[in-house]
């Protein structure tokens, strides 16, 4: 982590994520400061009593002017939107990342930099349904990937700040192509919101015919439903900014469905049997 020792990191937004790498870097001492800037005045006089920064800044030039490593952690479309603007802010000398879900459009948006800036498009595997600084937690990314897309032209050098800025958070790095990532994340995050909103819509109504409903509800329907509580914004941007890998993970779990609907109606217990079974062993071997 020598590396890290004497470099400024300078977070423009102090969210769940946000705040949470900012508790992390100010806690392990493993940067020279951590400077803070979000849109509410509150949640900088937050961040600075709960000592998650070092300091705060009244706008985003005024961080990036002290800052060696710049990380864009607001929302998804807020930061397609910040990130052509930093690039022109910054210098060559300079390290920037962001942490956002996808990545065809950010990188898309930047694309005009490549070569000019060291930009590494990051992901956390981690996180709650909670939102906003209140919500934000030292160790939440602690044994978790963290994925990493540099824009081309990013010196290897940037790159390993990065990379060493991320384990020093305790998470596991791990470079990966955009396209893949936002196909990975259609997968395993968008489509199981989407099932999650499905289901909790579904019991809704159900619950309005029968109120013992509430009652009946187990440790599946809990496990299942909890993100249909995260914050509406951040999924709209994640849906809306991987909309057509989302569209095909659509298509894919509805033909899954219908295949599993044949095989009910037609009392295949043999099919259906294996069916499960073959779940079950490429879940465990994941």
């Amino acid at each position: 982590m020598d590396d890290l020792k004497h470099k400024n990191v300078f977070i423009i937004g102090l969210g769940l994520i946000g705040g949470s790498i900012a508790y992390d870097l100010s806690a392990s001492k493993s940067v020279a400061k951590v400077i803070g800037y979000d849109s509410k005045n509150s949640i900088m006089t937050a961040a600075l009593k709960k000592k998650a920064v070092n300091r705060t800044v009244r706008s985003i030039k005024d961080g990036i002017e002290q800052a060696d490593i710049i990380i864009l952690a607001t929302p998804i479309r807020t930061s397609i939107k910040l990130a052509p603007q930093i690039c022109r802010m910054v210098n060559r000398s300079q390290t920037v990342m962001d942490v956002v879900g996808t990545k065809k459009e950010l990188l898309k948006a930047i694309e005009p930099f490549q070569n000019k800036v060291n930009y590494i498009s990051g992901h956390p595997l981690a996180g709650t349904e909670k939102i906003g600084f209140a919500g934000a937690q030292k160790h939440l990314f602690k044994q978790h990937t963290f994925m990493l897309t540099p824009l081309k032209g990013s010196l290897n050098g940037s790159k390993k700040v990065v990379q060493n800025l991320v384990v020093s958070l305790g998470a596991d790095p791990i470079f990966i192509e955009p396209d893949l990532h936002d196909r990975f994340m259609a997968l395993t995050i968008c489509l199981p919101y989407m099932f999650s909103l499905g289901l909790t819509n579904m019991a809704i109504d159900y619950a309005k015919e029968n109120n013992s409903l509430r009652h009946m509800i187990g440790g599946s329907y809990k496990a299942v439903s909890r993100v249909a509580s995260s914050s509406p914004e951040l999924t709209l941007d994640m849906f809306l900014t991987n909309r057509d890998q989302a569209s095909e993970a659509i298509d894919g779990i509805i033909a899954e469905f219908n295949n599993l609907k044949r095989l009910l109606k037609s009392k295949d217990e043999a099919k259906l049997k294996e069916l499960i079974k073959r779940a079950r062993r490429k879940n465990e071997a994941i």
